[in-house]
Formats: C-alpha cells, sequence, structure tokens
C-alpha cells in the first residue's frame, strides 16, 4: 500500500506542476495583451490631446433646391492626419465629400472639404470629425 500511495501523490504533483504552469502561461498572455491596449489607449488619449481641427470657412454654391459647399478647414495641432480617413455630418447626417489635398495633413497647414447635392433652406450644421474623434462645428445658411 505505500508504493501506490507514494505513485499517486507523484502523479498528483505532476498534474499539479502541469496545470500552474499552463495557468501560469495564460497569466502571462493575458498581461502582454494587457499591455499592449494600455500603450494603443496612451497613444490614441495623447494624439487626441494634440490634435486640433478648425473649421475656418464655409462656401455656399446653389440655390435651396440643390447647392454644394466647401469647408476649409486648419489642422491647428501638433499631430499629423490623414484627409480621407476624417468624417464630415452635415446637420447630423454623415456626407459623402472630396478633399484636397488628399496626401498627409500635416501641422498648420489648410485642406478643402467639397459636399455636393445638399438640399433644404435656412440654417445648418456642418461637423468635421478627424480620425481620432476630435471634431469641429460651424454653421452657414442658404
Amino acid at each position: 500500500m505505500g508504493f501506490s500511495v507514494s505513485i499517486s501523490v507523484g502523479i498528483l504533483f505532476i498534474v499539479v506542476i502541469a496545470v500552474v504552469s499552463v495557468v501560469v502561461t495564460n497569466l502571462n498572455i493575458a498581461e502582454g495583451y494587457m499591455e499592449e491596449a494600455k500603450k494603443s489607449y496612451n497613444e490614441l488619449q495623447e494624439n487626441k490631446l494634440n490634435t486640433k481641427v478648425t473649421i475656418l470657412s464655409i462656401s455656399v454654391s446653389g440655390t435651396s433646391a440643390s447647392y454644394s459647399i466647401n469647408i476649409t478647414v486648419k489642422n491647428d495641432g501638433s499631430t499629423e492626419l490623414d484627409p480621407l480617413k476624417i468624417s464630415v455630418l452635415v446637420d447630423g447626417d454623415p456626407k459623402t465629400f472630396s478633399v484636397t489635398p488628399s496626401t498627409l495633413w500635416i501641422p498648420e497647414n489648410e485642406i478643402t472639404i467639397s459636399v455636393e447635392n445638399l438640399s433644404g433652406s435656412g440654417m445648418h450644421r456642418v461637423k468635421v470629425v478627424a480620425e481620432n474623434g476630435i471634431a469641429d462645428y460651424s454653421t452657414y445658411s442658404i
């Protein structure tokens, strides 16, 4: 009976070591994911702090039945932005647009956003949102 108890204890010891090694390995992997997520979050927060976009002007051409707007926007922050990743909302609705220049939008430079096939009279609100969520609002009337 003493021999079988020793074998059982040995087997249990080996199983415990195997389980602990699996748990420790998974904890190390999870810790790596957490560190990576924290790093990404900190980079996003830094980019947000260093981003500022300002709508300088909005020009309107056409009539209330069908008109276009050109929005001049300046990158007043210190973060380089991708003008193809911005969003434009007119009265809360996302709109398709073209942008010039469409290359990297470096700080202190301006881009022109063109939105076509709009309709409606009165005051309208425009929102330009950078790729990291920083935005500026302005209004225009037709």
